[in-house]
C-alpha cells in the first residue's frame, strides 16, 4: 500500500493568517466604531452591572422559585436545591436553558444600550440625558428578552409555578 503524504500549501496558509488578520483588524474597527463615545461606554458598563445583579431576582420573580438578590443569598433558596420540592426552577435545573435565556437577554440588553443614539432622534427634542435613555432602553430590552426566554423556558418544562401558571392554570 503506498502511503500518501499530504503537504500543505504554504501560499494557502500564508493567505489564511492574512484573512484572519483582516478579520481581527475588521473587528477593531468595529468595535473601536461601536465604542466611540463615553457616553456610550458608561451606558453599557451601567446597563451590564444592571443585569447582573438583576438576573437572580428577576428568576425568583418570573418562576416563584425563591432565587434572590445576590446580597441576600442569590440561588441558595431556590426549589431546585430542595429535594422535596415538586417542581424545579427551569433556569437553575437546565443549564443550557437557564445560560442561553440569561446571555441571550444580557446581550440583547448591551446591543441596545449600544445602537446608535441618531436612530432616536426625537430624544435631542426632548433633553433626556442619553446615558440614562441608552441605560433604560438597554435595561428594557433585556427584561423583555429575559421574560419572554423565561415564558419558553416554563412551557417547555411544563414549570406550573410563576409564568407557567399562565400556560398550565
Amino acid at each position: 500500500m503506498v502511503s500518501q503524504k499530504y503537504y500543505f500549501n504554504n501560499r494557502a496558509i500564508g493567505s489564511l493568517t492574512l484573512n484572519i488578520k483582516m478579520i481581527i483588524k475588521l473587528v477593531k474597527s468595529e468595535l473601536k466604531q461601536l465604542f466611540s463615545s463615553t457616553k456610550k461606554q458608561w451606558s453599557v458598563l451601567i446597563t451590564l452591572v444592571a443585569t447582573l445583579i438583576l438576573i437572580s431576582p428577576l428568576c425568583g420573580f418570573l418562576f416563584q422559585c425563591g432565587c434572590d438578590w445576590p446580597w441576600s443569598g442569590l440561588d441558595s433558596d431556590c426549589n431546585y436545591y430542595k429535594p422535596i420540592a415538586k417542581h424545579r426552577c427551569p433556569w437553575c435545573s437546565s443549564m443550557i436553558a437557564g445560560i442561553a435565556s440569561s446571555v441571550l437577554a444580557i446581550l440583547c440588553g448591551l446591543t441596545a444600550a449600544i445602537i446608535s443614539f441618531s436612530t432616536f432622534f426625537f430624544i435631542k427634542y426632548l433633553s433626556i440625558n442619553e446615558i440614562f435613555f441608552r441605560t433604560l432602553l438597554g435595561i428594557s430590552t433585556f427584561f423583555l428578552i429575559a421574560i419572554l426566554t423565561a415564558s419558553i423556558s416554563a412551557m417547555y418544562q411544563n414549570y406550573p409555578l410563576g409564568l407557567g401558571k399562565f400556560f398550565f392554570y
